[in-house]
């Protein structure tokens, strides 16, 4: 008799071991799924920004490249204004005559 019951108690024991390591194994996937959901958040919301920046960064570059050519212009268009003829006097007439030309 006291084998019967000590072959009971084992076998409930052991049931209640099996009981909890299931409960512990379904938290655990519980747990892994929801750390996989968050994580999918989270990457989904670290793309949309990087994407975001990159389109940040693109119109930067696009822009400076336009400030940069009108710059370019701009320098361009005074080089052509200042030239030998927006001296004072007139490009070779503001040199001085050598004493042999002033004979």
């Amino acid at each position: 008799m006291e084998e019967a019951a000590a072959a009971r108690a084992a076998a409930a024991a052991a049931a209640a071991r099996q009981a909890e390591s299931g409960g512990a194994a379904a938290r655990l996937e519980a747990a892994a799924a929801e750390l996989r959901r968050t994580h999918g958040r989270e990457m989904a919301a670290v793309a949309a920004r990087y994407e975001s920046l990159k389109e940040a960064v693109q119109e930067y570059h696009i822009r400076l490249a336009e400030a940069l050519d009108a710059a370019d212009d701009a320098a361009a268009g005074q080089e052509n204004e200042v030239g030998p003829s927006a001296c004072a006097g007139g490009g070779a007439a503001a040199v001085a005559p050598t004493p042999a030309a002033a004979r």
